[in-house]
């Protein structure tokens, strides 16, 4: 039986300092059967010379700043593959995400895990994801985006909407809307690197944290009228 083929998708603006390490995780995966698509969103920055890391990557160099959203949408609609893995930049997936994402995934149309905060001190966290339904996305994301693996027919007819806050938690919702099949595996797929981004709390840094607390505040209170379009 044909193997079934994985493409990541990882948009990259302003985290070249983490880019390698991020890849080099995707690199490290047991299952073998996938592309790697950098989607480059920083106009200038020639990072052609990771695609001779592994024949599987492909560099998309942007000719100006489009935005995550849209770098996500066109790396969607470059993939010919079974399956997409939405992958951020700045984390790290674990060894066995694809090989376990691609047994358990059989029967639904969508998968997620949970993941791990990693914080700069060293200090890690766990995080578990919420149930997959709509009814929980009334009030919160499912949480580890970055953890996801779709069909990439689903993902292809569920375009991401241009945002600069909540992207994940509104694509879910479109998602969830067609009423597919999805579920949750409940491990950590995944390392988050909290303290590389101005949009996430950080307990470290206390100028960012206020930083953050604030902007997401404005932005949640922004976001939650789309969702109640949405929904």
């Amino acid at each position: 039986m044909k193997p079934k083929t994985i493409t990541v998708i990882l948009p990259q603006f302003n985290h070249r300092a983490y880019l390698y390490e991020a890849v080099q995780g995707i690199i490290n995966q047991t299952y073998p059967h996938w592309e790697l698509l950098i989607m480059n969103d920083e106009p200038g920055l020639d990072l052609s010379w990771y695609e001779l890391l592994d024949k599987r990557i492909h560099v998309y160099h942007a000719g100006k700043r489009k935005g995550q959203a849209v770098r996500l949408n066109e790396g969607i609609e470059l993939a010919e593959s079974d399956y997409i893995a939405i992958h951020d930049c700045d984390d790290v997936s674990i060894p066995q995400r694809f090989e376990l994402s691609v047994k358990y995934i059989q029967g639904y149309d969508a998968l997620y895990g949970d993941g791990i905060i990693m914080l700069k001190d060293g200090i890690q966290k766990y995080v578990s994801s919420n149930k997959p339904s709509l009814e929980t996305l009334k009030t919160d994301s499912f949480g580890c985006f970055g953890s996801t693996f779709i069909k990439t027919d689903l993902a292809k007819k569920t375009p991401f909407r241009p945002m600069k806050y909540g992207n994940d938690w509104v694509w879910w919702i479109r998602i969830m809307k067609q009423n597919p099949m999805v579920v949750r595996l409940p491990l950590p797929l995944y390392f988050i690197r909290y303290f590389t981004s101005n949009y996430r709390i950080n307990p470290v840094n206390k100028f960012q944290a206020i930083k953050a607390r604030i902007y997401k505040k404005i932005r949640l209170w922004e976001l939650k009228k789309i969702i109640k379009v949405e929904l």
